[in-house]
């Protein structure tokens, strides 16, 4: 029984144990959850990430009882899979937890006051253009700040004349 709920100094096949034990118990947690657990990356996510991490990692070494902290870890993955799950159904509970998508350019024009008040530089821009294949600020039609802090970029259609007309 010590070697569940006592902490401080364990040997080394009790770290090596409890090493197993809490990848094993890891992989299966976050295989149940479901893909998108940690999928987006947003604001929930990160913060069940950290303290789904800092506390195997006290369970590992010893400095939280083994058994507990994975009970509290299942509790919080429960809950972190609930509360997705109701945020997918509300809008509301959708905006309030993850945000809401905000649009950095429309037009080919950047909103530069936006973008300086989200503290993103010209060169993530830039970088942005460039992932989503453009060369020039005014072929995107759209970019956008998503929830998860990802940059979507979509190009402007080229009207059919246009496009032959590029072509010669």
């Amino acid at each position: 029984m010590e070697f569940w709920f006592e902490t401080g100094d364990h040997s080394m096949s009790s770290m090596m144990a409890r090493t197993l034990i809490i990848m094993t118990y890891g992989i299966f947690v976050i295989r149940m959850s479901g893909r998108r657990v940690f999928a987006n990356w947003t604001a929930p996510d990160i913060v069940v990430a950290i303290m789904f991490g800092s506390s195997c990692s006290r369970a590992l070494t010893g400095n939280a009882p083994l058994l507990p902290t994975l009970a509290a870890m299942t509790l919080l993955l429960a809950f972190h899979w609930a509360v997705s799950h109701l945020a997918a159904q509300s809008d509301l509970l959708s905006d309030m937890l993850e945000g809401k998508p905000i649009d950095l350019l429309v037009d080919g024009k950047v909103d530069h006051a936006l973008r300086l008040k989200r503290g993103i530089s010209r060169t993530v821009i830039a970088e942005a253009l460039h992932q989503a294949g453009i060369d020039h600020v005014e072929d995107a039609e759209r970019m956008v700040l998503e929830p998860s802090g990802t940059i979507a970029v979509v190009k402007k259609k080229i009207a059919p004349s246009e496009y032959l007309e590029a072509r010669r």
